[in-house]
């Protein structure tokens, strides 16, 4: 089985861990992210039989043969400008073998805490679309109906489609506010999967 990820080191050793040596991993990262400079990240990888390979996935062209059982975009798609959004994901779409799934993660537009904010608060949606090194805060925040028609557009189907609350640990604790807008995090999607800080899906090529 193939499979590419990024950023590396934290999706590949969770695979590493998960499977095992019976999957063949490759991972893509932008050539200006700093934390390839790290110590210990490239001989980290290489215990991992990890090839790595750098390119920017939005300009450059993608330095794979493709055939991938599974292509990993976590975390991405929010940081990109929109009108990239389609080339990237059609990119993927060539590096898929043809029963390959692509895995998009994304921050959930609609999670409690982003609502609470903008209804109770400073309607802090989404992070400042600053510079961050080479790459940028969150520029837009998507649900399922606009990767739905993305995707669809790309010339895949969604497979499959889960909301997950894995973000709350990244809200403040150390007031009141926080720990109240924490707790609620934890509570909602309990009551509402929609709520949730998250999103994952899966999908394929058509046909």
């Amino acid at each position: 089985m193939r499979s590419r990820s990024g950023p590396a080191i934290v999706i590949t050793t969770a695979f590493r861990a998960i499977f095992g040596d019976s999957l063949e991993l490759s991972a893509l990262e932008h050539p200006e992210a700093d934390y390839r400079e790290r110590p210990g990240y490239h001989e980290r990888l290489a215990q991992q039989n990890v090839e790595l390979r750098t390119a920017d996935i939005v300009n450059d062209t993608l330095p794979f043969d493709g055939g991938f059982d599974a292509v990993l975009f976590c975390g991405v798609i929010e940081h990109l400008a929109p009108t990239d959004v389609l080339v990237v994901l059609e990119r993927l779409r060539g590096q898929l073998a043809d029963t390959g799934r692509l895995v998009i993660s994304s921050t959930n537009l609609a999670a409690f805490v982003r609502i609470a904010s903008l209804a109770f608060g400073n309607g802090a949606v989404m992070d400042p679309p600053l510079p961050q090194g080479y790459a940028h805060g969150h520029i837009r925040l998507y649900t399922r109906h606009d990767m739905e028609a993305l995707i669809g557009h790309a010339g895949m189907r969604i497979t499959d489609w889960r909301y997950v609350n894995w973000e709350r640990i990244y809200i403040g604790r150390a007031t009141i506010r926080g720990r109240l807008l924490y707790a609620g995090q934890v509570l909602a999607p309990t009551l509402r999967s929609q709520l949730a800080t998250s999103w994952v899906c899966s999908a394929m090529r058509k046909g």
